[in-house]
């Protein structure tokens, strides 16, 4: 019910705000949550197309407690920026889920593809 769920949503509300989240959309309705899960969706092959056509997604699957999420984004955007790599975050956070989608290509090099390994094993820690 929006009763239950409203709490949870002021949380992640204010979690998000506080990592700097400039739109937070909520969807009560159902014909609003098939749009936002579509939306969610599509994040994945503009994920790859970021690497070009022959792109394959590596996806990275983490939940952590609510309180935690902020951090852990921040830590994983940190590392996809400091490795050079390309690797979208996202995710329904309201229950601490998020993810980082990580274009690969048939022809990355060695060293590459270990750095996709390094976020990946952080990020799961």
């Amino acid at each position: 019910s929006e009763a239950a769920v409203s709490p949870h949503v002021n949380v992640a509300s204010e979690t998000l705000r506080g990592c700097g989240c400039r739109d937070l959309r909520v969807a009560s309705a159902d014909a609003e949550r098939a749009a936002l899960w579509s939306a969610r969706h599509s994040l994945y092959y503009a994920a790859l197309a970021m690497r070009g056509p022959d792109a394959a997604g590596f996806v990275t699957d983490a939940c952590v407690p609510l309180a935690a999420l902020p951090d852990a984004i921040v830590e994983t955007a940190r590392d996809v920026e400091e490795f050079g790599i390309v690797g979208p975050c996202f995710g329904h956070a309201g229950d601490g889920n998020f993810h980082c989608i990580m274009p690969l290509l048939e022809n990355d090099t060695e060293e590459y593809l270990r750095a996709v390994g390094e976020i990946n094993d952080r990020l799961v820690r």
